[in-house]
């Protein structure tokens, strides 16, 4: 356990002192669990890789990851990677794809658990407590679960949401289960301005 708490506090430092700190490369099963403070960004241009069985853990409600290039994400039906929270009741910020460059390759989530993502603040930071797409279609979502994820902050621009909020973006969601997902409109998923979900 000291080996794991003392390989992120370099980590944990880095990410607490920035704004956005630039994350890529791969976070093996070695190294986890991950405990993320603040707002983190895979730059444009730039892969993160998750193997199966990673735990991401977001250490507060300020926590997120901002997508600007690539991720993935794939674990097995035996060997999931978790997204969660340190703290279930302040929960996490979730995963925001923001414009992203459609250049980047496809982003893939598979056999991942998303838990405890809360969606506040100004739009579009209320909506798609676990994973937020704007203007951005270049993703796959496949055998995910979705567990206590929320958005109940009211924006005339949207409201609703608690595990995925899409505007004006199509990605593939397939095989992936919805509970407890909680939200002002649509617990499970919202598609604004045209988005598909298919």
């Amino acid at each position: 356990m000291k080996k794991i708490l003392f390989s992120f506090i370099a980590i944990l430092f880095s990410i607490a002192c920035y704004s956005q700190t630039p994350i890529s490369g791969t976070w093996t099963l070695a190294g986890s669990p991950y405990l993320i403070e603040g707002e983190t960004i895979i730059e444009d241009g730039t892969t993160l890789t998750i193997e199966a069985g990673v735990h991401v853990i977001w250490q507060n409600d300020s926590s997120s990851m901002f997508v600007q290039g690539q991720i993935v994400a794939e674990g097995t039906v035996t060997d999931s990677i978790i997204f969660t929270a340190a703290d279930p009741l302040t929960g996490w910020k979730g995963i925001r794809f923001i414009d992203t460059p459609a250049t980047n390759d496809t982003s893939r989530f598979a056999y991942c658990t998303f838990k405890y993502a809360r969606a506040h603040g100004p739009y579009p930071d209320n909506c798609g407590g676990a994973i937020t797409a704007i203007n951005f279609s270049k993703f796959t979502i496949d055998h995910c679960y979705f567990y206590k994820n929320k958005a109940m902050e009211y924006d005339p621009l949207g409201n609703g949401s608690g595990a995925i909020g899409l505007w004006t973006s199509s990605p593939v969601i397939t095989n992936s289960l919805f509970e407890e997902n909680s939200a002002l409109l649509g617990g499970a998923i919202v598609c604004y301005m045209s988005s598909d979900a298919s």
